[in-house]
């Protein structure tokens, strides 16, 4: 889903002049520096780094993104089907996700994936 998501956008991003990608790219720059400032990382179980997976938020010790795990338990997948999938990843680490996401801003394009979560697991 998030790679159809992403060639969306590209080709979107494509229909602009090199000003209007120049003023998305700095502006996006400056919205990531805005998350990354605000974003409270003291969760055991979440890490970032820019030289594992792009930078993305990942569970500790692993290559496994936060966004990968709410997707996946978006899409409706049981903590343990999740498990069985990634045999690096815990209890306690997809416990760890879902209060960090709990944290986030609701505008925060994870909260929503978090919030897809909760309507399925109801």
């Amino acid at each position: 889903m998030t790679s159809l998501i992403f060639k969306k956008v590209i080709k979107e991003i494509d229909r602009l002049d090199f000003d209007e990608q120049l003023d998305l790219i700095l502006y996006l720059k400056n919205k990531t520096e805005n998350f990354n400032k605000n974003t409270n990382l003291s969760n055991d179980f979440i890490s970032q780094n820019d030289d594992i997976l792009g930078g993305e938020l990942c569970i500790k010790g692993t290559r496994i993104s936060v966004e990968s795990v709410l997707e996946n338990l978006a899409s409706g997948q049981t903590k343990e089907q999740l498990i069985a999938s990634y045999p690096s990843l815990s209890l306690d680490a997809i416990e760890g996700v879902i209060i960090f996401a709990q944290s986030l801003d609701n505008n925060h394009y994870l909260k929503k994936l978090f919030q897809e979560y909760c309507e399925i697991s109801s």
